[in-house]
């Protein structure tokens, strides 16, 4: 079951949020359970509020218009937040979705509650811009994977990221995510297990 201490931990070590600046945002998590396979756009609370993963993998992705493909962009895990700054902060359309790929525990904040907190706490104040970095920075350093690194590159980079991955979803999911076939994807593995050995 989830506890409200990994997220106080996170919070601290991530942005040096004390015992007073967090008791002013307890009681605004709600705990929330969502079952595998669940979907939901990212216009929806995924994207609107702060969601803190306690337990669970979770992925996001959009729809190519022409193909109808399923194109994976992102995965978070335990200890991560998410939240889409396109619409939280600036209330743009989105058109990526978020699907659980297990039973998870996740507590959420509404986007207003923790608009209303920057107002009173220069620490959750100082979250926010740590989260508004850490998005964008993620978001730039996955576009320029495509551009200067190789398939192995990234093959090697999520398995830093998330050593479990294969043991947690598809090979479809994660090749989608490393913009490879999934052939190529066993053919990766392989050579990359003979180098190891």
């Amino acid at each position: 079951m989830a506890t409200i201490e990994n997220l106080k931990q996170v919070l601290f070590y991530a942005a040096h949020i004390n015992e007073e600046h967090f008791a002013l945002a307890e009681r605004l998590f709600t705990r929330v359970d969502i079952k595998k396979g669940e979907t939901a756009s990212l216009e929806s609370s995924y994207g609107k509020d702060l969601n803190f993963i306690v337990k669970g993998l979770f992925r996001s992705y959009y729809i190519e218009p022409k193909t109808g493909n399923e194109i994976n962009v992102f995965f978070f895990q335990e200890n991560e937040f998410m939240v889409s700054l396109l619409v939280f902060n600036e209330e743009k359309p989105c058109n990526y979705y978020v699907e659980a790929l297990e039973d998870s525990e996740i507590f959420r904040m509404s986007g207003e509650d923790l608009k209303k907190l920057y107002k009173v706490s220069h620490q959750w104040e100082h979250f926010g811009r740590i989260i508004a970095e850490a998005y964008y920075r993620g978001s730039n350093s996955r576009a320029e994977s495509f551009i200067f690194n190789t398939p192995e590159e990234r093959y090697l980079e999520l398995i830093k990221s998330f050593p479990t991955i294969f043991q947690r979803t598809s090979l479809l999911n994660i090749s989608s995510y490393l913009g490879v076939k999934s052939q190529s994807l066993s053919r990766i593995r392989k050579r990359i297990t003979k180098v190891k050995k």
